[in-house]
């Protein structure tokens, strides 16, 4: 898919492409199964021709093809939401935004999950619609998000992203991912003075989130075509959010990484998967003694660990259950939110020895990682130095 950066003066237009034996990095060929390979965005009525368009996010899921529009017009700024089954050739919901950017997930096939961008206390809050043509495209309900008393109040940590975990299942899985429990992650950063840099993320399972969208779930419908546009919605009112401890203080996972002596040192970027999500804790100041540590907020999961910690203590074999953290507060004090930890977890150690990049006249570079991605397998790591960055080989978890 392609899509421009900005434009002026006319409607910006979306291009879906196949890579399929194409040997160019450059697609050459439309996409065989798009209805419409060259998609041009309608604009809302009375947008004169001088105004300024600008992609700023364009997100894929399996048919769905979600992108974010800005449209600045004799300063007027305003934004809003697209959904397009490129399939069909179907834009299948419009929300409008008004003057606030924001964060969005896909939920599902039916359901969209969006949170402001801006940092003020009032905008704490997830608002979730539907993508049904035959709904219209005001929020469904808004849950409120918590606020965190254990960070400096003068320094508020910054909403960084938001991600809808994974859950597909490719044949060469260990396990069978189950797409009621992925989960939403929020990620926030901040500095907090002699703590250095803070981060920390918030897990909301998929079935959490589910729970409130069923009360109020409308029915499904089918589409528009290009040549039946669904109108352009007037700005929506986000209804009255339902409290964090009404929804979320008993249904979602809280983590505060901590940095310890590497207080200037951040998180590296993590990708979950499914219901798993990578922590990193460095044990030596060159970055080369490392434990990842694997949350997985699954209840399957956590039972199966609980069962298997004590077959091994009644038959003596402590040691095997190696990755299994039974004193998860013991082995990561203060990670795991005590005021938002109420649902099942389990938590799997990988101690990794001299984690190192590519030598230099015969020494190995100081390096530290920079990412950590969950996948079906296990995780993977990307190390980085000030001249090099590179993956390493998976770990299987």
């Amino acid at each position: 898919m392609e899509s421009p950066r900005g434009t002026q003066g006319r409607p910006p237009e979306v291009h879906f492409y196949s890579l399929s034996g194409s040997t160019s990095v450059e697609p050459t060929a439309d996409h065989p199964d798009a209805a419409q390979p060259h998609w041009q965005i309608a604009l809302p009525d009375g947008t004169e021709p001088t105004a300024y368009i600008e992609f700023l996010g364009v997100w894929v899921a399996s048919e769905h093809v979600i992108w974010e529009i800005f449209i600045s017009d004799y300063g007027v700024r305003g934004y809003a939401i697209e959904v397009c089954n490129w399939r069909t050739g179907q834009i299948t919901s419009r929300i409008d935004l008004a003057t606030r950017p924001m964060h969005v997930v896909l939920l599902d096939p039916s359901y969209l999950l969006v949170t402001p961008r801006d940092d003020c206390p009032r905008s704490r809050y997830l608002t979730i619609f539907s993508i049904s043509p035959t709904v219209p495209s005001r929020p469904l309900c808004t849950l409120q998000l918590p606020g965190d008393h254990k960070v400096d109040p003068e320094q508020p940590l910054s909403l960084f992203t938001m991600v809808m975990s994974p859950s597909s299942s490719p044949p060469g899985g260990h396990f069978r991912a189950d797409p009621s429990m992925s989960m939403v992650v929020l990620t926030y950063e901040g500095w907090q003075g002699a703590h250095g840099i803070l981060t920390t993320y918030l897990l909301i399972p998929f079935t959490t989130i589910l729970a409130q969208i069923r009360p109020v779930a409308p029915h499904r419908g089918g589409g528009a075509t290009a040549d039946e546009q669904v109108p352009h919605p007037a700005p929506y009112d986000p209804p009255a959010p339902i409290p964090w401890e009404d929804w979320g203080a008993r249904g979602c996972l809280r983590l505060r990484p901590q940095t310890g002596a590497y207080a200037m040192l951040p998180q590296p970027r993590v990708i979950p998967f499914s219901s798993r999500i990578p922590i990193v804790v460095y044990h030596d100041p060159l970055f080369r003694n490392v434990s990842i540590y694997v949350v997985d907020i699954n209840p399957l999961a956590a039972r199966h660990a609980s069962s298997q910690a004590r077959a091994a203590h009644e038959s003596d074999r402590g040691a095997t259950a190696v990755a299994v953290v039974e004193d998860v507060e013991g082995a990561l004090p203060g990670v795991v939110d005590p005021e938002c930890s109420a649902i099942p977890y389990v938590v799997y150690r990988f101690p990794l020895r001299d984690v190192s990049g590519p030598r230099w006249n015969g020494r190995p570079l100081r390096c530290s990682i920079w990412l950590v991605e969950m996948t079906m397998t296990g995780f993977a790591l990307s190390l980085t130095t000030g001249v090099y960055a590179g993956p390493l080989p998976s770990w299987t978890v």
